[in-house]
């Protein structure tokens, strides 16, 4: 009975090819056509005053076109902040404050020599 997920060997010879020396080498510095980005799409952003992170939607221009939160919602967290008085980010702890890491235990040693056996 033969393995249903096995794959039969080749019959014939492989050849790979290899890319053609244009397609390795790098782009000259300044060579980028006209209007394109290299920006990161969509790119990440940290509102320190509010404490969150906006992710950002870019055009071919590098123009945000859309985020999220969105803007109408980044505007209603601020107007909290204001309201309430309360920052939306708390502020980091200092560092004496920080709470330490556990301490590292050393591994368990079983109660008994012998290797376990299943039932």
């Amino acid at each position: 009975m033969s393995d249903p997920l096995s794959v039969p060997p080749p019959s014939g010879p492989i050849a790979a090819t290899a890319p053609a020396q244009s397609e390795l080498a790098p782009a000259p510095a300044g060579s980028a056509p006209a209007g394109v980005s290299y920006l990161p799409n969509p790119s990440l952003r940290l509102d320190p005053s509010l404490g969150i992170v906006v992710i950002e939607f870019h055009d071919g221009a590098g123009v945000v076109r859309a985020s999220i939160p969105s803007p109408q919602q980044l505007a209603a967290y601020t107007r909290h902040d204001v309201e309430t008085g309360a920052p939306s980010a708390p502020a980091p702890l200092p560092a004496s404050a920080r709470p330490s890491p556990p301490p590292s235990s050393p591994p368990s040693s079983p109660s008994s020599s012998a290797p376990h056996q299943p039932g």
